[in-house]
């Protein structure tokens, strides 16, 4: 689905425009992920584990433009991608077609800039205009950062998934099951 661009003013100063992702944004969407996956231990991959190909993010951007219950976003400062966040299916099977999945990364250099929070909300107000009746996510349990700026939006911890992350020097994280009800 295409979301029309909105500009906004960062904690900093700076202004940030959210948009949706456009395919002539593959690589640098590529490049974003291969370093934010290297910044915190809260997501799923590691330093050099992103692997995909300019051509699958392109693949990717344009499937989720062309699903009108997709929204993928991308947080641009200063023509710099920021923030990357997507709201999506929970699945295709009728049964599932209320529930939607919602993912949300900042880059290091932004954090602590009201961009999550921005983007947390826009993806709820586009769930509720793709016709979600509720919201859901992981997080890993101990991100001070992402767990309380989701209950502060509704989101309640539904669930724990115990060593859901196994980290390089054999330590591992629980991830909290969140979800919000429209």
């Amino acid at each position: 689905m295409k979301f029309d661009p909105v500009t906004f003013t960062l904690h900093d100063g700076r202004e940030c425009t959210l948009r949706s992702a456009e395919p002539e944004d593959a690589a640098a969407l590529a490049d974003y992920l291969n370093r934010i996956f290297g910044e915190s231990p809260y997501l799923s991959r590691g330093a050099g584990e992103w692997t995909q190909t300019v051509e699958k993010e392109t693949a990717w951007i344009e499937s989720k433009l062309a699903d009108p219950r997709s929204v993928p976003l991308l947080a641009l400062v200063d023509g710099v991608i920021a923030a990357v966040c997507d709201l999506h299916p929970a699945g295709q099977p009728l049964r599932l077609a209320h529930r939607a999945g919602i993912g949300v990364s900042v880059r290091r250099d932004y954090w602590r800039q009201g961009i999550a929070n921005r983007m947390l909300q826009t993806l709820l107000d586009c769930a509720r205009a793709c016709g979600y009746e509720q919201v859901e996510l992981e997080v890993v349990a101990d991100n001070f950062r992402a767990v309380p700026l989701y209950l502060k939006h509704g989101f309640q911890v539904y669930g724990t998934r115990p060593h859901a992350l196994r980290y390089p020097d054999g330590s591992y994280a629980s991830e909290y099951l969140m979800y919000k009800k429209l």
